[in-house]
């Protein structure tokens, strides 16, 4: 599909020729592809920084949601904060999909740029201030109250918007990835464009991830675990 794309768009660009720009044409997958992987790419590296430094899910809340569970259930000293701090990240992801919905009802396909600049700009801000009044290490874990909306709002873009898949949880990748290539493999009518395309950005979602993922690990292994400045790529990326 990358190898196809490719030789259909750059001659196009490079002769300064029209490039298709319709719902269907191959200059819009091949944006769509770009998308999701940076968004995935952002969201690996982000998850790695906020579990590593306190031991909470930034893009995903199920891990919120188990550890959330476990705190009403039993008194674990294992789990590093208290039930009112994981349900305040499942609140502000939820927020941030509520934000979205309502802008984009009210700004017709502008509802993600418009909250992601401001939400990006929110949290830019949010990180100076627990810098400048060096609030990390008492209450430094709440920070992630103010990254969750940010990724409850690409988690509704991505999955209602023309990505239509989300693009920060990589389960329902695994089994696209898996289903198609087996009915590839197996010889069973082949599989159809739109099929190559899931195939593709389910792919290239997988590998955003993992290499989000190994660069938030590398930053933190080079750097101590309370170094600052680590997450803020996060909101420039979900913002842009």
């Amino acid at each position: 599909v990358l190898r196809s794309t490719c030789a259909e768009v750059v001659p196009a660009i490079v002769s300064g020729a029209p490039v298709a720009m319709t719902g269907n044409g191959t200059w819009v997958r091949t944006q769509e592809l770009v998308l999701a992987t940076a968004f995935a790419l952002v969201a690996g590296y982000t998850d790695v920084i906020t579990i590593v430094r306190w031991r909470g899910f930034c893009t995903m809340m199920t891990g919120n949601l188990i550890f959330l569970a476990r705190s009403f259930l039993a008194d674990d000293p294992s789990i590093p904060h208290t039930r009112f701090f994981y349900m305040l990240l499942i609140v502000t992801f939820f927020i941030g999909i509520v934000a979205y919905r309502v802008v984009e009802m009210r700004l017709p396909n502008r509802g993600a740029s418009t909250i992601g600049i401001m939400l990006g700009a929110a949290q830019l801000a949010a990180m100076m201030a627990f810098i400048a009044k060096d609030w990390g290490e008492r209450w430094g874990h709440y920070l992630l109250a103010g990254l969750t909306p940010m990724f409850g709002m690409l988690m509704a873009a991505c999955t209602s918007g023309k990505l239509g898949a989300p693009t920060n949880l990589i389960t329902g990748h695994l089994v696209t990835v898996a289903s198609l290539g087996t009915k590839a493999a197996c010889g069973v009518g082949g599989l159809t464009r739109g099929e190559r395309h899931k195939v593709a950005m389910s792919s290239l979602v997988i590998a955003g991830t993992l290499l989000g993922a190994a660069c938030g690990a590398a930053a933190c292994y080079f750097t101590s675990e309370d170094a600052e400045g680590l997450l803020w790529p996060g909101p420039p990326g979900g913002g842009l």
